[in-house]
């Protein structure tokens, strides 16, 4: 069984994730052992040789898929949180997910809008000019380029204002 790496941030804002003892039952490589990942607000880059293990571990971290063993515990003012919660709390897009190929990116950033309360339609208004999305409104994701579609969940994740966006590699 190979180790993701350690990480651990030492800072005064409040742990949102703790992980302990993870094993991850990772769909291309062998079980992968995650020790002492503690999540705080801001910027954390989780990195790893295998992209298959990385969208895995984000899947997990998002509550989509449980653990071989360990714990995984996320809290919000210091308490653990709910499922419901979590769906709120943490905006996950796997960019492997190709169910919303059809929608347009104003129908896709539409159905986020509901999930997540702390939503800024300014934020996204300003997003989508800056990124240069404003031409692709109206286009289903299937059609952008790659680079565009990059660009449609970060907007999304800041726009959403959710306690942790995980972003995977597209």
């Amino acid at each position: 069984m190979s180790s993701l790496p350690e990480a651990s941030i030492s800072a005064p804002y409040p742990v949102l994730l703790l992980a302990e003892d993870l094993v991850l039952d990772c769909p291309v490589s062998e079980p992968r052992r995650l020790t002492g990942l503690q999540l705080r607000p801001g910027l954390t880059l989780v990195r790893s040789d295998d992209d298959s293990d990385m969208s895995h571990l984000l899947r997990l971290l998002s509550g989509t898929v449980k653990p071989r063993s360990g714990q995984l515990q996320w809290l919000l003012h210091s308490r653990p949180v709910s499922t419901t919660e979590l769906e709120r709390l943490v905006f996950w897009a796997d960019p492997a997910d190709r169910s919303q190929d059809q929608v347009s990116v104003s129908a896709y950033w539409q159905q986020l809008r509901g999930r997540y309360p702390r939503w800024n339609d300014a934020m996204l208004d300003e997003l989508q000019v800056e990124l240069g999305l404003t031409p692709h409104l109206d286009k289903a994701l299937f059609m952008l380029s790659t680079g565009s579609r990059r660009k449609v969940a970060p907007a999304a994740a800041l726009a959403g204002g959710a306690a942790l966006a995980l972003l995977g590699q597209a």
